[in-house]
């Protein structure tokens, strides 16, 4: 990519449909194609914390994967794996009246959850609707009395339950949060300083809340390309990160399918398209693009409803 390239695609975003008359679609954009790294700041939000919503879930996978590579934690004398079952863990923490989902519960995996295939078919759990009518306390309790109608592993279901219940496994069976865990173990290493992360209650959110700068986002997006390694130094395994990167999942339902980066498959809390891409995103306009044949990272932060004329901007470069 050249700058006059670079340059045009910030024409693009400042011209585009605006929905929040900011007089752009993006508040900050990084692209690197493997040899040149480009930088545009739109707005004041993107000189600043940034809420990254969904994106906070690859923080969650890449600390699952980095507690699996450890082998320093075991659970019911196993050590701590992909199939690992998190019930055993967790069941003392939560109140169940729903006893017809334990046989069910018994079986969740950590897979599972990082591949929203828990068998819940409520594709609003834990999103604003939930959390409104609900004290942050409760909401382990309600994740775990929700009707669970499938075999974990066998229906793909979108929402923000998995990342949290996987940000209460770390807690209970870490004993610190998630967030004071990516901080050791992902933010320190990667020189991320400036950041912060809600909690629901006595436990990180996870699937949402997180804020980082534009540059830390960006950061995510070259260990990933870089197979989990940053300045030389394996942070997470190169076989976990293939297994991020990875379609776990088909995904066959048109509400995904017809969306403009086209997702076939489903990783570990990551969107693959065939096209040689995978990708995270998050509610209005927050996007970790990784294109590897070609190097590309496209870091973009946001804040628009209708995120489609954002994504036409990008289309030359995905």
């Amino acid at each position: 990519m050249t700058q006059n390239e670079f340059n045009e695609i910030v024409k693009r975003m400042n011209t585009a449909e605006d929905s929040n008359n900011n007089g752009s679609v993006a508040d900050a954009l990084i692209i690197s194609d493997g040899t040149n790294v480009f930088k545009h700041v739109f707005t004041v939000h993107g000189r600043k914390l940034h809420e990254v919503r969904s994106i906070g879930k690859l923080v969650v996978s890449l600390c699952i994967g980095i507690l699996i590579d450890s082998g320093l934690y075991s659970v019911d004398d196993e050590q701590l794996s992909l199939n690992t079952q998190i019930w055993s863990i967790l069941s003392e923490k939560v109140h169940l009246l729903n006893t017809t989902n334990i046989v069910f519960l018994k079986k969740l995996t950590i897979k599972n959850l990082l591949t929203q295939t828990t068998g819940y078919s409520n594709d609003e759990l834990l999103f604003s609707a939930t959390l409104k009518n609900h004290n942050y306390d409760e909401l382990l309790d309600i994740v775990f009395n929700e009707p669970i109608n499938n075999e974990p592993g066998e229906l793909f279901v979108y929402s923000n339950a998995s990342a949290f219940i996987l940000s209460a496994f770390i807690q209970e069976l870490t004993g610190e949060s998630l967030y004071e865990y990516a901080k050791k173990v992902l933010f320190v290493p990667l020189d991320i300083i400036k950041h912060s992360w809600i909690n629901y209650g006595k436990y990180c959110a996870g699937a949402t809340g997180l804020y980082l700068m534009s540059e830390d986002v960006y950061k995510l997006g070259k260990l990933m390309l870089d197979k989990g390694a940053w300045n030389h130094k394996q942070i997470v395994s190169e076989v976990f990160i293939n297994e991020m990167i990875k379609a776990q999942v088909e995904i066959l339902d048109d509400k995904w399918r017809k969306h403009p980066l086209s997702p076939t498959g489903y990783g570990f809390f990551m969107w693959i398209s065939n096209s040689d891409r995978y990708y995270i995103s998050g509610a209005k306009g927050q996007y970790l693009i990784i294109k590897p044949s070609k190097e590309i990272i496209v870091s973009v932060l946001s804040n628009q409803e209708n995120t489609i004329p954002l994504l036409n901007s990008l289309k030359d470069i995905l």
